[in-house]
Order: structure tokens, then C-alpha cells, then sequence
């Protein structure tokens, strides 16, 4: 008899446990329904212009339940927006607030959590890293005839060529939207934006100025584009006015190279 009481006490026992238990996953499940319901349900209407996300954060808040929690530094909360929606869904709301950015955010019952998204960030930014390209092309005068030794330099950046024999160049890892000069002497240099563009023919125009430039040698006179050594100049008024001089070579001792 003793052990039929003792029976009876644990199937009790039991089906208590087994009760408590199918209540405590019924009102999870109803609080997860109530928090989801919650958010489908209340709407709101914004019309605002010309305000930042912070105003519309403040907008929210003043006319809902809802509170934002969020890291200042990692959201531009004064990026200025547009917004006029109608009896919307704070979801609704969100999603075109932050359409187009690196920004997240997670409803949880009455906060709103609002971060950014270091993985569509770092995606991004590996996209454009790896968006190089390869840039080729000519470069000629305005007799269509190929320029040896021309400059190609990407303008903030340390990628350089010269041209060849044919007047081609190639320039390896180069930005899409990058700034190419192109330089020679006697001619006037030019500055390209790439726009997109693989293949660049370029055609540079004489300088008349440096063309007829002439430096003195101490066999004549030629002009500065025909020199095949190098050419140093002193500004007389700037460096030698006030300096005690009885020849030309002390005059220039220690302004030119070699001298």
C-alpha cells in the first residue's frame, strides 16, 4: 500500500513538472508574439525635411515606445535625409532610413539597437581595393608621329612609366577614376581623367616658349630641348646681388653642382 502512495506521489510530481513546463515555453512563445505583434502595429507617420538621423531618432521616441540604443561614434547621426512616410511600421521606416548604407539594426521588444555592419563595410572596402585596372596607350605629336621618353605619371601616386621606342606606355594597378600627367619637354603637359577608360591615346602640343628657350654652353648657345647633359640655373638678383665677386667661377662656387 505504501508503495502505491509513493507511485502516485511521483506521477503527480511529474505531470506538475510537465505542466509548469508547457506554461513557461506558452508564455515565452506569447511574449515573442506580443514583441513581434508590437512592432507590425504601431505605426507612424514622418515628415520631415532636410534633418538628421538624430531628429528622427528624437521623432520616434516622442511618438512611440520605442528607444534607440546605439554607439555615437560608429553612426553619422548628423547625415542629413529626407523622409515622408504615412501610417508606416517603425521596420518599414528603418529600412528606408538606412537604405544604402553600412548601417544595421535589431528590433528587440521596445529597443531599437542601431550599429554598423563591419562586414558589408569591410566588403565594400575590399571592392574597391581590388577594383584595379590596367592602362595602355600612345603618345604622339601633333604630326601623329610617336614621342620617345614621354612622363606618364597617375597623378597622388607613386605609379610610373616613360614611353617606349613606338610611344606606348603601360601603367599596372591603376584606380579607375584616376588622374593621369603626361609630361615631355618642349611640349605642354597634359592631365587626364581616366573615367573607366583601359586605352588612352594622347597627342601633345608643342611648347613654343620652352622650344626656343636657349641655354649658353661653353661651346655656344643651344636650345634647352636639344641639351643632352643636365642644365643649372642661378637666380642672380636672389643669390649673387650681395656676394663679393671677382670671377664667374667664384660667383658660382657652391650654387651649381660641380662648379
Amino acid at each position: 500500500m505504501k508503495k502505491k502512495d509513493d507511485f502516485c506521489r511521483e506521477s503527480n510530481h511529474f505531470l506538475k513538472s510537465v505542466c509548469l513546463a508547457l506554461c513557461l515555453i506558452s508564455s515565452g512563445g506569447s511574449a515573442v508574439y506580443a514583441a513581434t505583434l508590437q512592432t507590425e502595429q504601431t505605426t507612424l507617420t514622418v515628415r520631415m525635411n532636410n534633418c538628421t538621423i538624430k531628429d528622427v531618432f528624437d521623432h520616434i521616441e516622442k511618438n512611440s515606445e520605442f528607444v534607440f540604443v546605439y554607439h555615437g561614434a560608429n553612426i553619422d547621426l548628423h547625415r542629413r535625409v529626407n523622409l515622408d512616410v504615412r501610417d508606416k511600421s517603425v521596420e518599414v521606416i528603418l529600412e528606408r532610413l538606412f537604405k544604402g548604407t553600412d548601417v544595421e539594426y535589431i528590433i528587440n521588444n521596445r529597443q531599437i539597437i542601431v550599429r554598423r555592419n563591419e562586414k558589408k563595410e569591410n566588403s565594400s572596402l575590399s571592392i574597391q581595393q581590388a577594383k584595379k585596372i590596367t592602362v595602355t596607350g600612345i603618345v604622339k605629336d601633333t604630326h601623329g608621329e610617336p614621342l620617345i621618353g614621354v612622363n606618364v605619371l597617375v597623378k597622388g601616386g607613386r605609379t610610373g612609366t616613360i614611353t617606349d621606342m613606338d610611344g606606348h606606355f603601360l601603367l599596372n594597378e591603376v584606380s579607375p577614376n584616376a588622374m593621369v600627367s603626361i609630361s615631355y619637354i618642349g611640349y605642354k603637359t597634359e592631365e587626364i581623367a581616366l573615367n573607366n577608360r583601359s586605352s588612352l591615346t594622347i597627342t601633345l602640343t608643342e611648347d613654343s616658349e620652352q622650344l626656343d628657350e636657349v641655354v649658353v654652353v661653353g661651346y655656344g648657345t643651344q636650345k634647352k630641348v636639344n641639351l643632352t647633359g643636365s642644365v643649372s640655373s642661378v637666380k642672380f638678383d636672389e643669390e649673387l646681388a650681395n656676394r663679393p665677386i671677382t670671377d664667374a667661377s667664384q660667383a658660382l662656387s657652391g650654387k651649381v653642382s660641380g662648379v
